[in-house]
């Protein structure tokens, strides 16, 4: 399970498309958030501080769902 699934379950409750396109949605953001976090890591962060980093990159405000 995604270390970012409390956020992707919040996402999942906000999306208002129908199956399998959320399915898809939750897919892609789900593996830009692990690659966005291994590129933080590789960079040198912490992985408390890339996990931050990576929530703060994907604030998913309901604009940004719509």
């Amino acid at each position: 399970m995604s270390r970012f699934s409390d956020v992707l379950a919040d996402a999942d409750a906000r999306l208002s498309v129908p199956e399998p396109a959320r399915a898809r949605i939750l897919l892609e953001i789900s593996a830009d958030m692990e690659d966005l976090q291994q590129e933080y890591l590789g960079r040198g962060l912490s992985v408390e501080e890339a996990e931050t980093a990576v929530l703060e990159h994907f604030e998913l405000s309901e604009e940004a769902l719509r």
